[in-house]
């Protein structure tokens, strides 16, 4: 979330909600996000993936991808502040990966498996290294900040979603 989309909804406030309600709104928005975005999902791919010359199925990133879709709807958002920071944060952190992905990767010979193209080990290294760093970096800033959001919002709403336990 920018500064500027703080201020717009500090600015368009029309007070507070009881705080039954606000938990209660909180907790459906909640559920909804594991439920798009599971921790045995695309978040455990990119947790143990290495992007380093590996082939991968696009298809793994498809919970990152429909993440991304979901946070386009003005309702899947928490009014809770911290727990809306971290959603907002991981929705900047995702989009920043996806684009990773869709720049610094490409089709191999198999429809729907991308790479870092091996080639650029000799032919671009700066570039290969720059792809390959980017895209763990940013795995390992998705998960952190997944993890803290989860924690946080397990602690402030009371709940584990069942999808979690398995």
């Amino acid at each position: 979330m920018t500064i500027d989309n703080w201020y717009e909804k500090v600015k368009g406030n029309i007070g507070v909600a009881d705080k039954l309600i606000i938990v209660e709104t909180d907790k459906q928005v909640y559920e909804l996000l594991v439920k798009v975005l599971p921790w045995d999902g695309s978040i455990n791919f990119i947790r143990k993936n290495n992007f380093a010359g590996f082939l991968f199925k696009l298809s793994s990133l498809d919970d990152l991808y429909e993440f991304e879709y979901q946070c386009s709807n003005p309702v899947f958002e928490f009014i809770d502040p911290d727990l809306e920071s971290l959603r907002a944060n991981l929705l900047t952190s995702i989009a920043k990966f996806t684009e990773i992905i869709g720049t610094e990767t490409y089709s191999s010979h198999t429809a729907g498996v991308n790479s870092v193209p091996d080639e650029w080990i000799s032919e671009q290294p700066e570039r290969y290294e720059n792809a390959v760093n980017s895209l763990h970096a940013m795995s390992d800033q998705i998960v952190q900040i997944y993890n803290s959001l989860v924690k946080t919002a397990t602690r402030k709403l009371g709940i584990l979603p069942l999808n979690m336990l398995q």
